[in-house]
């Protein structure tokens, strides 16, 4: 059956390829279009812009209080009661459910987009050097010419399949810190280039220290849930995906 699950990852499919689309007419604005289209693909693209602040707040709004939506996204996930972000029994609002598979949905898109490019990338690396010296190189020096790849496409498919396959259990114990974690890497870059221009430059130090252990003191609460969503969560799963 056509689940809301599976509807979202059609749209989240379909955002990609579209924002893959807007992405090549900005670098190479088509003649001859009208302002209509102009404008359809400015709303298209308006959501790429925003892919890094959206789920948040979609998020932030459909938590039962913003102390537990805090909590939820900066805490470890070592205790059950950390998942009480959407309430002690999950008793989410219909508009809570739809503001959650939205955040869902955009964040999922994005990783699609990357998946995507980074499968471009691999094809025109092969297509220049041809399939038969791709497989001799690939046998010579596979951590090299195959890991890459290999390793940066299925990260990315991970992310998806995470939040397809297991969407009950990601929203109610990942969702808060994975949309956190890309915010704050998305803050504090603006407010970085934001103070350089404006401001003054910042210290070497800082950028070389300060900001890159900020970005992995942000990122421990995502590695550390994905990873026991792995281990203790997901293999109780007996069907998917699971919907809230």
């Amino acid at each position: 059956m056509f689940s809301l699950v599976d509807l979202s990852l059609l749209v989240s499919t379909l955002l990609a390829l579209a924002w893959l689309r807007g992405a090549a007419r900005e670098a190479a604005p088509p003649v001859g279009e009208n302002a209509l289209q102009k404008l359809a693909w400015q709303a298209v693209m308006s959501l790429r812009w925003g892919e890094q602040v959206m789920p948040t707040v979609l998020a932030f709004l459909a938590a039962s209080s913003p102390q537990a939506f805090v909590y939820s996204a900066c805490s470890l996930g070592l205790h059950s009661s950390e998942a009480g972000w959407l309430g002690e029994d999950l008793d989410v609002s219909v508009l809570g459910r739809w503001m959650i598979l939205l955040a869902v949905t955009v964040w999922r898109a994005e990783k699609i987009e990357t998946l995507l490019q980074r499968l471009q990338r691999s094809s025109s690396i092969v297509q220049a050097t041809g399939v038969g010296q791709c497989l001799k190189s690939t046998f010579s020096d596979p951590f090299g010419w195959l890991w890459p790849g290999f390793w940066g496409a299925a990260r990315r498919f991970a992310l998806v399949a995470v939040s397809t396959l297991g969407y009950g259990s990601f929203v109610r114990l990942v969702l808060p810190s994975v949309v956190l974690d890309e915010f704050l890497w998305w803050a504090l870059s603006k407010c970085q280039d934001l103070f350089s221009r404006k401001v003054c430059s910042l210290p070497m130090a800082f950028d070389v220290i300060v900001l890159p252990v900020f970005d992995c003191l942000h990122m421990i609460p995502v590695v550390v849930k994905v990873f026991l969503l792995g281990v203790t969560d997901y293999p109780m799963h007996e069907a998917y995906p699971l919907v809230l």
